[in-house]
């Protein structure tokens, strides 16, 4: 079984029987006559390749081209290489680029498609829960540069998006932690009964991700409708990442092991600080996110010497105005403002609180 979502900028199928839909691509009148070329990285390479190209008709030509695997290989000298394989390959303004991989893959595959010959196609087939309910959907493309975090992109739609859930099988529990980030902030952000059924539960209390999936991935593709390109209520999307970039910045600089989710959800703490202060966010509501997150997430150590960096890296945010850090904070579950600018005092208040809360629950 397959779910259809088909909004004006969306064509994306998740379920079991996805690939399947996929493999009909190929005959389909849009497709027939084109290049097609896979992005893989070294994981998905091994892992996944394989399982996709039983969907790839017989005889048809799919280069492969792989990448290093990992946020740290997200960079301009990697859109170069994709840029390299492909006009070695003669791909011209026809062909269509298959992201076959995790946030990394589809964020710099969908780049790279975008800017080359001023634009290809490209399909997204994630296989990271982060990858299926976020990265790969909602048209943001882009690379890290000089350590800021996806500071330079584009706004490009895939022509489609396929959700296999059978990739997950293949992650270790530290990468489907990663992506959960991603569905807690889509019941904290989102008004729908979805945070009272995650509450205080952890990730491997549920039998299945699927819905959890779906639920996600209907609730991220209405959201991007309505505002694709990130004006308005887009902006929602982005909470517990204006802290929790800084915070993946900062311990990938210090070689310090943290997962992009692992790193949102350190944000979402931070941030729901900030939503107490500012929205007076009830001290109950607070309490249960910092509860629901601790108990899926650790982080490595922080000093509160580090402050002063990690807000440096925080003025430097894409989503600033005017040179002060803009968040979307929480008024309670299911409700959240965009475009609260944050002053410096209350960036260190709420770093110093995850902290001393970190500190607390050793």
């Amino acid at each position: 079984m397959y779910k259809q979502i088909k909004l004006q900028e969306h064509h994306i199928i998740a379920g079991i029987d996805s690939l399947s839909v996929f493999q009909a691509l190929f005959d389909s009148g849009d497709y027939e006559n084109r290049s097609f070329f896979i992005l893989v990285d070294e994981n998905t390479e091994k892992l996944c390749l394989n399982k996709l190209k039983q969907y790839i008709p017989a005889g048809k030509k799919t280069p492969v081209i792989s990448i290093p695997a990992g946020e740290q290989n997200k960079t301009m000298e990697t859109a170069e290489k994709i840029w390299q394989f492909l006009t070695l390959h003669h791909a011209d303004r026809g062909s269509v680029l298959i992201n076959l991989g995790g946030g990394v893959t589809t964020d710099i595959g969908g780049f790279a498609a975008s800017a080359y010959k001023r634009g290809i196609s490209f399909i997204n087939i994630p296989t990271s829960l982060m990858g299926m309910v976020d990265a790969a959907i909602g048209g943001k493309t882009g690379v890290n540069f000089n350590g800021l975090k996806n500071i330079v992109g584009v706004f490009s739609q895939p022509d489609s998006i396929y959700i296999f859930p059978g990739f997950l099988e293949t992650l270790p529990e530290q990468e489907l932690k990663s992506g959960y980030a991603e569905i807690v902030k889509y019941a904290l952000i989102n008004e729908n009964n979805l945070w009272e059924v995650m509450k205080n539960k952890r990730i491997n209390d549920f039998d299945t991700l699927e819905d959890l999936i779906a639920f996600s991935v209907l609730i991220k593709a209405e959201i991007v409708e309505q505002d694709p390109e990130e004006v308005g209520i887009r902006k929602t999307l982005n909470f517990g990442h204006t802290f929790g970039h800084a915070l993946e910045s900062f311990w990938h600089k210090n070689e310090r092991a943290i997962s992009h989710g692992a790193a949102i959800a350190a944000g979402m703490i931070c941030e729901s600080y900030l939503s107490s202060k500012i929205n007076n966010l009830t001290d109950e509501a607070l309490k249960d996110i910092q509860t629901t997150i601790n108990k899926n997430y650790s982080w490595p150590s922080l000093r509160k010497e580090d402050i002063p960096e990690l807000i440096h890296i925080m003025l430097n945010d894409k989503k600033n105005q005017n040179a002060k850090v803009n968040c979307s904070l929480l008024e309670e579950p299911g409700q959240c403002r965009y475009d609260q600018l944050i002053p410096e005092e209350l960036l260190k208040e709420a770093l110093n609180h995850f902290i001393n809360e970190q500190t607390n629950n050793q």
